[in-house]
């Protein structure tokens, strides 16, 4: 609840900067949006809570006064922005420890102008705080993971921006000798199961897999000048849903995911996924092993058996 009064308290704010600024037409605006709207029967009732919603935005800092004459909301003038935030002392090391952690990766630059933003809002004296020596240094495992392979990552962010095809030498697991692809890249990249993936599409086929950074050959990638723009395919979502063992956490490798602890043996997990995509699905859930079992679709759950019963008799369990 508290999180959907900010949401509107923010679309609010935005109303009135864009010019929607009576309190008539922001009520109608926010009114119009089934999951923010107001909920009193009347406008005097919806007009105190609007008046709530811009005591939040004071609290941050972002201050309308109602001009009585003009009968509308106009932004104060804020000068600096210092004093805004406050930081405990556990808060202060981990905002000096920003630039040292993301140092030498594709988010350094980025990290930097976020660490400079907070250090703006914070009080003098907290300011002047965040030049001193760092007490304790601290990395984050996945950004380590990430150096050794920060050039092949830059180059892949930089074709999936600008649209362009991509040439580069793949070795997966168990092939003697790598391949060379010509893809297109069709997402940024993201971390799973304590790697990073990216998404590739075949220039040859609408269908989209993902692929481990790690596994692209350093300094093989080749991006070419041609740029084209990413088929958006058709997506046929199917309902997805699979029990999980309470040994496991679930892990956010769909979308549109949702999960329930069933009781103490698992968890229920609920997903979208698009009906093409069946074998990437295969794959991710059989990596648990006994550990999960899929109840639907029923498409899926006789796939999952075909294949359990072909590793089966491949070692001659049955």
């Amino acid at each position: 609840m508290a999180g959907l009064k900010l949401k509107r308290a923010l679309k609010v704010s935005a109303l009135i900067r864009s010019g929607i600024n009576t309190p008539s037409r922001i009520l109608s605006r926010i009114n119009d949006n089934p999951e923010i709207a107001y909920t009193g029967k009347t406008k005097a009732i919806q007009l105190k809570a609007l008046e709530r919603d811009l005591q939040r935005l004071q609290n941050l800092g972002i201050v309308f006064n109602y001009d009585p004459q003009k009968r509308c909301y106009i932004e104060k003038e804020s000068g600096s922005l210092s004093g805004l935030i406050h930081l405990a002392e556990d808060e202060m090391e981990i905002l000096k420890q920003i630039p040292m952690v993301f140092r030498q990766t594709p988010y350094e630059e980025a990290a930097q102008e976020f660490r400079n933003k907070l250090v703006q809002m914070l009080p003098l004296d907290q300011q002047h705080k965040t030049s001193e020596n760092v007490h304790v240094r601290m990395s984050f495992p996945a950004l380590e993971q990430l150096k050794p392979y920060e050039q092949t990552a830059l180059q892949i962010d930089k074709a999936f921006r600008e649209q362009r095809e991509m040439t580069f030498l793949y070795k997966p697991p168990g092939r003697k000798e790598p391949y060379e692809m010509r893809v297109l890249v069709t997402s940024e990249l993201e971390l799973r199961d304590g790697h990073f993936y990216f998404e590739l599409q075949s220039l040859r086929s609408e269908i989209q897999r993902s692929y481990r950074l790690s596994r692209v050959v350093p300094g093989s990638v080749k991006l070419h000048p041609k740029r084209i723009t990413i088929p958006q395919h058709h997506i046929v979502p199917i309902k997805l849903r699979y029990w999980l063992s309470s040994d496991l956490e679930p892990t956010p490798h769909f979308p549109n995911r949702f999960e329930a602890k069933q009781d103490e043996t698992g968890w229920i997990v609920s997903a979208e996924v698009d009906e093409r995509d069946i074998f990437r699905v295969v794959k991710i859930l059989l990596r648990y092993g006994g550990n999960c079992q899929v109840l639907e679709p029923v498409a899926l759950v006789d796939e999952m058996r075909r294949t359990v019963e072909e590793i089966a008799k491949r070692y001659a369990l049955i």
